[in-house]
């Protein structure tokens, strides 16, 4: 059987549901507190509905004006409570919001970089919805956290002795995307455009510290908007957080009829799948020796951060998830 798949990193997915779970349920008395009118078998029918995370929120593709689709996530909490209380879910909503607007906690805070927070917004919607809206300043701490040294981005359990030996058919596509992801590194490595510490896979190589003639990642513009502006790098992005967000599974929790081997093979399959083919739509895209590097040294260098997360996402899937080589050239 395949590797279960675990990362290290907290996802955008779980940070939310964490903090959801963490208002609802472990601040003292919160709902009985908040809503009043609803009597205690109904808040803890509330309170075990909301043990279940799956249930907490959902990601959406919200577009506008003026950017690609946005890493958005909308929660039903509202909703569900207001079954159980004379109160209409916008009302609801907006009590949530403020609440979760005032979140501090040692715990959550010791798992993400400094300030995320400050760049998650939070709001009702209109049909009384709870909106998280994950901006361009979280995603790039997200994207640095995935560059930096971490113990292990993946890690792996109840893994087999035996790799998976089931062919894919889309195998050669995604370990292409990463050995062509690799390919990149190199040269703009040796062209001296950034520093990578070269370790002993390429799982483990890592944007190197800042050195005088290297340029450091510099994600974000001057409006505080991320350079990795164009609609196929923004897809590239959610696709990343797609991954994130999909793993760590475990076996119970996953719906029966996907538990076996196979489908759990499968599940990691079409999340590389997908990883990849976001990654060659990019390539095609954006000519990283043309377009953009003439865009200036910013623009390249969070281009080419960019694909050193994807080629460590995509090792991660391939090696651990999948059982199955991790080219770094073909």
């Amino acid at each position: 059987m395949s590797a279960i798949l675990q990362v290290t990193l907290c996802s955008p997915g779980h940070l939310l549901q964490i903090i959801l779970q963490d208002v609802l349920i472990s601040q003292e008395s919160f709902l009985e507190k908040t809503f009043p009118c609803i009597d205690h078998t109904h808040i803890s029918l509330l309170k075990n509905r909301f043990q279940n995370s799956k249930g907490l929120l959902k990601r959406t593709h919200k577009k506008t004006q003026l950017q690609a689709t946005q890493l958005t996530y909308l929660s039903a909490v509202p909703h569900q409570i207001c079954v159980y209380a004379n109160i209409c879910a916008v009302t609801v909503a907006n009590i949530l919001a403020a609440q979760i607007s005032g979140y501090k906690s040692d715990r959550i805070y010791s798992q993400i970089p400094a300030g995320l927070l400050d760049h998650i917004h939070i709001e009702a919607t209109p049909s009384g919805y709870l909106e998280f809206r994950i901006g361009d300043g979280a995603i790039a701490q997200w994207l640095t956290s995935l560059t930096q040294p971490i113990a292990s981005l993946f890690v792996s359990a109840a893994l087999s002795s035996d790799p998976v030996t089931r062919s894919h058919p889309n195998l050669f596509s995604i370990q292409h995307a990463h050995a062509r992801c690799c390919s990149l590194l190199r040269i703009a490595a040796q062209q001296q455009i950034i520093g990578l510490n070269w370790l002993e896979k390429p799982s483990h190589w890592q944007w190197a510290q800042p050195i005088s003639w290297l340029t450091p990642i510099s994600w974000l513009t001057t409006e505080q908007q991320l350079h990795t502006c164009h609609a196929s790098e923004r897809q590239l992005i959610r696709q990343c957080f797609t991954v994130l967000d999909e793993i760590p599974w475990r076996l119970d929790s996953l719906p029966e009829k996907i538990q076996s081997p196979s489908h759990h093979s499968d599940l990691i399959a079409t999340l590389a799948q997908d990883l990849a083919q976001a990654f060659h739509t990019m390539h095609r895209q954006c000519q990283i020796w043309g377009a953009v590097q003439n865009q200036g040294r910013d623009r390249l260098t969070a281009h080419l951060a960019l694909i050193l997360v994807t080629q460590r996402l995509l090792h991660g899937l391939l090696q651990i998830g999948l059982g199955a080589i991790a080219p770094a050239e073909l």
